[in-house]
């Protein structure tokens, strides 16, 4: 796991980020009479789920010690000073520091370590350490790439760090209501699902299913007739299944014939293997919640989850009405009018989004509700909307290479090319790991053509 950032890195980090944010050219109506969430606490929000991999830049050096994330911190710096140089004197092509420091391109000389030295190569056109390897910006760069995705795979999935950042933030007294509605709303769902009576539910599926599993492939093989009475002990000789995992709650298998579902006994209650039980006994828990606390919003927000697609939009619609500022309750309705390729009906949530929160992890969520590979959503609806969250937030990596990589599939090209600019601009380490749009599409018409 990945440690938490210390004060100062987090303050460096807020200060860098928080000018980037600005709304989209258009947005909704509705937004319009929405205050904007002041930047400092958006970026409070997303850090949450870590640092590492968030933003285009690399985060400053965890320790002192770093010396190789230092020096990459100083080559970025370097080469963003000699490409603006080289832009204004075409002319020059010896780059060095005294002339970056004597233009004003650089306030202040960058020191390399000790038996190191920073030199400019006219080749790939940017500052190289002489020791190479991890003090390469290119190397930096890789890393964020990688860190990106475990950045990504906590917004899917959560994790204890993110939880006790929650528990932070509630602490502070100057939090939003909008980000304490927002915590609370998340971590009604996941207290909800995370109960003993639902864990010891979905276990109890989990491992009815791999002995149906057992049974059904006995009777494909013929050591079973359809319809046959058998026993546990049937099931074990049949050598299909080594070993059982016991039933939580002291619960008890019980088979009757091939065929016909097993079942759980606990006590004198028999749950048969069903794989929509967990969710029906979510649901009772769910509405026997609201019966004693109406049209609380987590609650209805929830029960959406657990409805058709076209009953979830009107029961957010009503949770929305109570919470009319909480992205998750945006971000679900947006997500539930994805499934119904509601194309008009996401607009007002996205624009709402983007304007009054447009923290990573929403946009994060905003791209996995849309995905088209899933739901074949147009490619230029998707790009449209990858297009803007990367805009809005041009200093987060995810969103530059989700935005880069959909411009591309709906063949806008030179759209994919302002994005890939913007993000070297920003940190040089990427050219080479990106690839020239204009050159794929190039490569994509001789391939055509032959």
């Amino acid at each position: 796991m990945l440690s938490r950032p210390t004060l100062p890195v987090l303050l460096l980090l807020l200060l860098a980020a928080a000018a980037a944010i600005s709304p989209p050219p258009l947005f909704a109506q509705e937004s319009e009479k929405a205050e904007r969430l002041p930047a400092e606490w958006i970026l409070r929000y997303e850090q949450c789920w870590g640092v590492a991999g968030l933003y285009v830049e690399e985060p400053p050096p965890a320790a002192s010690t770093d010396e190789a994330a230092r020096v990459r911190k100083d080559l970025v710096a370097l080469t963003r000073a000699a490409r603006q140089f080289l832009a204004e004197n075409p002319a020059v092509t010896d780059v060095t520091q005294a002339r970056l420091l004597a233009g004003g391109y650089t306030e202040t000389p960058f020191e390399a370590p000790e038996g190191m030295e920073y030199v400019f190569s006219p080749k790939t056109q940017r500052f190289l350490c002489t020791r190479g390897d991890a003090y390469d910006i290119v190397f930096g760069a890789m890393k964020q790439l990688q860190a990106a995705q475990v950045y990504r795979s906590r917004v899917n999935e959560g994790s204890p760090l993110l939880y006790r950042a929650w528990g932070e933030l509630e602490k502070d007294p100057e939090l939003p209501e909008i980000m304490r509605r927002e915590i609370e709303t998340r971590r009604f769902a996941i207290r909800m699902r995370e109960s003993g009576p639902m864990k010891a539910a979905e276990k109890t599926q989990e491992l009815l299913g791999e002995l149906n599993a057992a049974i059904e492939m006995a009777t494909s093989l013929g050591q079973f007739k359809p319809g046959q009475e058998i026993t546990m002990p049937d099931v074990g000789r049949t050598g299909l299944i080594d070993l059982l995992e016991a039933l939580p709650l002291d619960g008890k298998y019980s088979v009757t014939k091939a065929g016909e579902p097993p079942a759980a006994l606990f006590g004198e209650v028999r749950i048969p293997y069903d794989e929509e039980y967990p969710n029906r006994r979510l649901e009772a828990e769910v509405r026997k919640y609201l019966a004693e606390h109406p049209d609380y919003p987590p609650a209805l927000a929830l029960l959406a989850q657990l409805q058709s697609a076209e009953d979830a939009v009107e029961t957010l619609s009503r949770a929305i009405e109570q919470w009319p500022d909480v992205p998750a309750l945006r971000i679900q309705r947006l997500a539930t009018n994805a499934r119904l390729l509601a194309m008009d009906e996401i607009p007002q949530d996205f624009e709402y989004l983007m304007y009054r929160f447009p923290a990573t992890p929403i946009c994060l969520e905003i791209d996995m509700a849309t995905r088209k590979d899933v739901l074949r959503m147009p490619g230029a609806f998707r790009a449209r909307l990858a297009a803007t969250m990367a805009e809005v937030r041009p200093e987060v990596l995810n969103l530059q290479l989700i935005a880069f990589k959909e411009l591309i599939a709906s063949g806008d090209i030179e759209g994919a090319a302002l994005v890939r600019d913007r993000l070297i601009e920003r940190h040089p380490g990427y050219e080479p790991l990106l690839p020239d749009p204009y050159r794929l599409e190039a490569e994509a018409e001789r391939t055509a053509d032959q």
